[in-house]
């Protein structure tokens, strides 16, 4: 059949299938060497109407090229499952921007935080420090906060204050990030936990109630401070998870 009657029978464009005969995706049975019209074959008709669906559903080309060629139910299947976790991944992501742009709306201001100085106390932490991927930081963290629960109570450890968390200044690639729990100093480490003893000193710091997804705000609010007023901003950055009903952080930045 011509490329018009496959447009027709599987509800895509000319010029879709034009476009991923060029990728490769989907071609034509035949080409006429004279006029370069495009021929398809009557079972091309269900991949066609496969790829617009799939299309519909944004998934990628990449991922639809692996589709069709599945061999089996069973490699189908762990396709789709990846392409579902994909998607809730990004529309997690979508609605932490529609929370953030919630917040903002209701501040009426893109920087809706009090930032000053603060004197940070030197801390002792029972910690861990493991790379974390900065796509992922939250469910990262997350799963450090399980582990050090569970070693801290096969240690006896007590936290003499909030929990904390260092991180880099610049994430890049694969960070270590370090999540402590406030010790008596004295104490030995184990299980994979060790005994960090940490300066304080002057830093630039807000609150951020709310979130952990939205904490990029109060980070921007903090380093905008810092080089309006000129201040040198170093690291690692103190995160302060403070006790209440809602996540309450503090985010201050050391000043060099």
């Amino acid at each position: 059949m011509p490329i018009g009657t496959l447009a027709r029978l599987s509800r895509l464009s000319v010029k879709a299938l034009r476009r991923y005969d060029a990728e490769g995706l989907l071609p034509p049975a035949r080409v006429d060497p004279g006029s370069g019209y495009r021929y398809y074959r009557r079972d091309q008709v269900r991949a066609a109407a496969s790829i617009a669906l799939l299309r519909s559903l944004d998934v990628p080309l990449a991922t639809i090229r692996e589709l069709l060629a599945a061999g089996d139910p069973a490699r189908l299947r762990e396709l789709l499952v990846s392409e579902r976790e994909r998607a809730a991944r990004e529309l997690a992501r979508r609605r932490r921007a529609i929370d953030a742009l919630e917040r903002l709306m209701a501040a009426g201001d893109l920087m809706p935080y009090e930032v000053g100085l603060r004197e940070e106390p030197p801390l002792v932490l029972a910690a861990l420090t493991r790379p974390v991927d900065p796509e992922r930081i939250v469910r990262d963290v997350t799963a450090m906060a399980a582990d050090l629960t569970r070693l801290a109570a096969r240690g006896g450890w007590a936290a003499e204050g909030p929990w904390c968390g260092l991180y880099p200044l610049d994430l890049g690639e694969r960070p270590p990030v370090t999540l402590g729990i406030p010790v008596a100093g004295g104490r030995a480490g184990g299980d994979g936990v060790e005994i960090l003893r940490v300066a304080g000193g002057p830093a630039a710091s807000t609150v951020h109630d709310g979130a952990y997804d939205e904490l990029p705000l109060a980070y921007g609010a903090v380093l905008a401070w810092c080089h309006e007023r000129g201040h040198r901003p170093a690291g690692p950055v103190r995160e302060t998870y403070l006790p209440g009903p809602t996540p309450v952080t503090r985010v201050s930045v050391p000043l060099a």
